[in-house]
């Protein structure tokens, strides 16, 4: 039996696998990578353990070790939200996070933002 080639077209392009919910969220964030400094990012897609980054152009590192916060003005919160996470996945605009040792009032309010957007 022969293998036929799946044109590359047909073929998904590679995620990084969440467990969690993922929610299409444009959220405004600043994200500290030691090698350039603070960079203003927005969100892509969110979940529990990660997300999806629009980088504006800047590269990261893969593996790299960053510090996020998510300072938008249209969430509830007095102060904004800081998660340290690893980059899993990059491409010339976009970053994929994995979220790493998330606090517990980061989670909780990270779960506020996520219910309430469908």
């Amino acid at each position: 039996m022969t293998m036929k080639s799946i044109p590359n077209d047909l073929v998904p392009p590679i995620t990084e696998r969440r467990s969690s919910v993922r929610k299409q969220l444009a959220l405004r964030i600043s994200l500290y990578y030691d090698r350039l400094g603070l960079i203003s990012c927005k969100t892509r897609d969110l979940s529990l353990e990660g997300a999806l980054l629009d980088t504006g152009g800047i590269r990261l590192t893969g593996d790299a070790r960053v510090e996020i916060v998510i300072t938008d003005l249209m969430l509830d919160f007095a102060d904004p939200i800081r998660v340290s996470a690893d980059v899993s996945r990059v491409n010339e605009s976009l970053a994929a996070l994995t979220f790493r040792n998330l606090e517990i009032g980061a989670f909780r309010r990270l779960k506020a933002i996520l219910s309430r957007h469908p």
